[in-house]
């Protein structure tokens, strides 16, 4: 995974491997695990955030945004500053926010 990507397996009864995420968006819509780039989107409603690059600054829109995993990840292929701006970000409802 050399520190760049989320771990994930398989749920339910079984044994499954542990693997690494292979999908990312860059689009901040629900459900999405987005490569955060320099971008000011209109909302965030991402399942998770990974700043995987050079520097990246994510300014949120006013109010509230949700991170519904709670995970922001800072890869170990980052460089630079990295920054969120603005607004509130939270994990899911009774969730909490992980990084």
């Amino acid at each position: 995974m050399a520190g760049k990507d989320w771990a994930v397996t398989g749920t339910g009864i079984g044994t499954f491997n542990v693997t690494t995420l292979g999908s990312y968006q860059a689009t901040y819509g629900s459900g999405d695990n987005t490569d955060v780039t320099t971008a000011s989107p209109g909302t965030v409603a991402s399942n998770s955030l990974r700043f995987n690059g050079a520097s990246a600054t994510l300014t949120l829109p006013g109010g509230t945004s949700t991170i519904g995993s709670g995970g922001i990840l800072m890869s170990s292929v980052a460089s630079g500053a990295m920054t969120i701006n603005s607004g509130t970000l939270q994990g899911a409802s009774g969730g909490r926010t992980w990084s």
